[in-house]
């Protein structure tokens, strides 16, 4: 809850500022951060998911539909997620 009333309060403030050169230059600086934070998470969770032959297909099944197709991403992993546990427990 703090930190969603942070963003919040925060997001507020942020748009006071409008078309400021000081908004624009921290919005670049904090660019890369972000992506390289994004980037190391998806590692994080890729290692610990990624243990055998079957979750690396659908790893790979589920990154090529996510950037290929126009269904939502959140449909293409819970349904990914879905054939994991099916997989994984029957077979």
């Amino acid at each position: 809850m703090p930190s969603s009333i942070l963003c919040f309060y925060t997001g507020r403030l942020w748009g006071y500022f409008g078309d400021s050169p000081w908004r624009r230059s921290i919005q670049n600086a904090l660019e890369p951060i972000s992506i390289g934070l994004m980037a190391s998470g998806v590692y994080a969770v890729a290692k610990a998911s990624i243990f055998s032959p079957i979750t690396l297909g659908l790893a790979v099944i589920t990154l090529y539909l996510v950037l290929k197709t126009k269904i939502n991403p959140v449909y293409i992993i819970l349904g990914a997620g879905l054939a994991s546990f099916i997989t994984l427990r029957y077979f």
